[in-house]
């Protein structure tokens, strides 16, 4: 008996395990597009924001949170002050030195800007042509972002 409950728990454990977000490249992105159209949950945040590691910690592994991310969208998570250059929808976006001398990537500013401001963490829902269908710009407990989720796949 002992053995089939830890038999049992460890498979629940492992279930919740993976429900929680996956997240993937910009170019995986691309592929997977091309096969299976999805519409796509993009999480903009900031190494220094500490509502953003909230999110990730306490909203992205929550297996409800999860599952309806993964079921219905694919995910992407950029942070906003990489150096890096990112490719969107077949062009290239720099990131852009601020007054404040950070570095903010063109493409966050571009799907994340809401009223000329990118604050973080953003939340940005993309339809299947990659267009910006919502944005969220706060931090979002699970049950907000699970009721935005049943809203915008309805």
């Amino acid at each position: 008996m002992i053995r089939f409950c830890f038999i049992l728990f460890a498979c629940c454990f492992a279930f919740t395990a993976r429900a929680q977000v996956e997240w993937i490249s910009l170019d995986e992105l691309s592929d997977r597009m091309e096969g299976n159209p999805k519409p796509v949950f993009v999480f903009i945040h900031a190494p220094w924001c500490g509502y953003c590691r909230m999110m990730e910690k306490n909203v992205f592994t929550d297996g409800e949170v999860g599952r309806g991310i993964n079921q219905d969208y694919y995910s992407i998570s950029i942070d906003a002050e990489n150096s890096d250059t990112l490719m969107y929808r077949g062009v290239l976006y720099p990131p852009d030195v601020q007054p404040n001398g950070k570095m903010i990537n063109r493409l966050a500013k571009q799907i994340g800007e809401v009223d000329g401001k990118l604050t973080f963490p953003t939340c940005v829902f993309l339809d299947t042509n990659l267009v910006v269908r919502a944005q969220y710009n706060s931090y979002l407990k699970k049950s907000e972002l699970t009721h935005i989720l049943k809203t915008l796949t309805k």
